[in-house]
């Protein structure tokens, strides 16, 4: 074989080579952007969960809110309650935490005390129940997300789910499912006494027939869930990234 054959098979090998083999740099760049596709669709999917988990649950609260209503103008016209209808409210009144009206006949109730347990059960605003969670469990993953389905860090005094803090160790709620640490949190918002301004402000909007709308109420809640000062800032920032002020207009 002369040396101008050998050269130009050579050259052939390498061409072929070339076209059957993809450049290093452009497997790498496909790779780079599959995985900012896939980051980016598991987010959203997350967003997309626990925003229907929220909407799910506040609309069990205003049926809630509802029946109370329904069974206040009922016991105020006379007419008496079965024996499951008392059981049930007494049971709501103690998990809105008006623990005033759980040992109380429902025929005592007085209408401030019916008003102040009807203004404990509504909806809270889905932009920020979403915002919290993506805050508090960085989108699903943290550990306590995983391993006790608590999304927003809520914390217990009973047997739950340990975590060091330097030396001190914190014991977190432990639930059979994420659409029970959404429920939970929801109840702790329209139940315990810290969030009594968010209740109080979301009243207000409600009697002058303002949306509950996520970036304006959000404060009176973050102000008290953690210590955190710039804990209203990151979650703001959530809300607004993720265009989740949508979410407060959905039925």
């Amino acid at each position: 074989m002369n040396k101008k054959l050998s050269t130009q098979l050579w050259m052939a090998v390498v061409i072929a080579g070339s076209i059957l083999s993809p450049a290093p740099t452009i497997i790498a760049g496909n790779t780079a952007k599959n995985q900012v596709i896939a980051e980016k669709r598991f987010k959203e999917g997350f967003i997309e969960d626990v925003k229907t988990m929220a909407l799910k649950k506040n609309r069990e609260v205003l049926q809630e809110k509802a029946a109370v209503k329904r069974f206040q103008e009922l016991t105020q016209n006379g007419s008496g309650l079965s024996s499951s209808d008392k059981l049930w409210l007494q049971k709501v009144a103690v998990r809105y935490q008006v623990t005033s009206l759980a040992s109380k006949p429902i025929a005592q109730w007085s209408s401030r005390e019916w008003q102040t347990l009807e203004n404990k059960i509504d909806i809270v605003p889905v932009s920020i129940v979403v915002a919290q969670a993506v805050h508090e469990s960085n989108f699903g993953r943290s550990n306590l997300a995983q391993k006790g389905h608590n999304l927003f860090g809520q914390k217990t005094q009973k047997t739950g789910y340990l975590i060091k803090c330097g030396t001190t160790t914190k014991t977190f709620k432990v639930f059979k499912s994420h659409q029970d640490s959404v429920n939970a949190y929801i109840d702790n918002i329209n139940g315990c006494h810290a969030y009594r301004e968010f209740r109080m402000a979301r009243l207000s909007c409600r009697d002058n027939n303002q949306c509950l709308e996520g970036l304006a109420l959000l404060d009176h809640i973050a102000v008290r869930y953690a210590e955190d000062q710039n804990y209203t800032k990151s979650v703001t920032r959530l809300m607004t990234q993720y265009d989740m002020r949508r979410f407060d207009y959905i039925i």
